[in-house]
């Protein structure tokens, strides 16, 4: 299912255009029994964005279960579509919290980046939510590893070891 399809879709009894319309309005959308812990996302997103981080932050109240092979199994992949759904909507980064799924989006991170914060906050719990979202921003945050820098350095000791293999064999050849 595509994110434009999944636009008319409900999740957990939240309507998709209803999520797009909280995260519109102060980039944070939180069912009802989840109110107390808006006040607290709300700043996070605040900090993020003077951070330079255009976040947006999902509360979905029920974890996402299906069945597959008559056996129940956890959709998370219900809470990334939710985030891509907002995202391609709203632009930025997209946070989707249940109590033990999480799904991201992002129309500036790399997936590897996501994923890779996604593993650090696993499990968020109710109360936890705003320590959850800022272990996110945190983690996304982080310099990433220099690859390009590594890659170079890589790359300019093989062209060493090929021109001093090279040198020898012409100096061999002559001698």
């Amino acid at each position: 299912m595509s994110s434009a399809d999944y636009t008319s879709d409900t999740l957990a009894g939240m309507t998709v255009q209803q999520v797009i319309r909280d995260v519109a309005d102060d980039g944070v959308s939180v069912p009802p029994e989840y109110a107390d812990v808006a006040p607290g996302l709300r700043a996070v997103v605040s900090d993020a964005q003077h951070e330079g981080l255009d976040l947006s932050v999902v509360v979905v109240p029920h974890d996402q279960w299906g069945m597959k092979l008559g056996s129940p199994i956890a959709y998370p992949e219900r809470l990334r579509d939710l985030s891509t759904a907002v995202g391609e909507s709203e632009g930025g980064t997209v946070l989707t919290l249940s109590p033990a799924q999480i799904g991201t989006y992002s129309d500036s991170l790399s997936r590897f980046t996501l994923e890779s914060a996604e593993n650090a906050v696993q499990h968020p719990r109710s109360p936890e939510l705003t320590v959850s979202a800022q272990r996110f921003v945190d983690e996304v945050g982080q310099d990433p590893f220099p690859w390009t820098a590594v890659s170079a350095v890589l790359l300019a000791l093989v062209v060493l070891v090929v021109a001093g293999g090279t040198v020898l064999n012409v100096r061999r050849a002559r001698g």
